[in-house]
């Protein structure tokens, strides 16, 4: 499995980076901002999407709803201590799974697809 990490704050991406990395998951890119993201997925073309919500061009869901809109197969997480009940809601109609910053582990979960969505 490869993965694309989209995270605005470089110690949390790296700290998700190497939490993938020790459970058998290739990085295969990251991503700062929602912009380098969508560019990252196109050209990596990951098996699945950790996507942080609060970043500095965008938020998360808009930017999953983009990758969405161009494959609607696309696997994504919402990862992010923004989770509040409107956000958990908007992800689920997206067909996105959603995991809150403080649960790293049940991350690598969701994302591998070890759990339901």
């Amino acid at each position: 499995m490869r993965a694309l990490i989209v995270e605005d704050n470089e110690d949390m991406r790296e700290l998700v980076s190497l939490t993938m990395q020790l459970s058998g998951v290739e990085v295969a890119g990251e991503a700062a901002t929602g912009g380098a993201g969508v560019r990252g997925w196109r050209e990596q073309q990951p098996d699945f999407v950790v996507l942080d919500y609060v970043l500095p061009d965008d938020n998360g869901l808009n930017v999953a709803e983009q990758l969405l809109r161009e494959d609607p197969a696309a696997r994504i997480v919402l990862f992010s201590a923004h989770l509040d009940d409107a956000t958990l809601a908007r992800a689920a109609r997206l067909g996105v799974g959603a995991v809150t910053k403080d649960r790293l582990t049940d991350l690598v979960m969701l994302a591998t697809g070890a759990v339901a969505a």
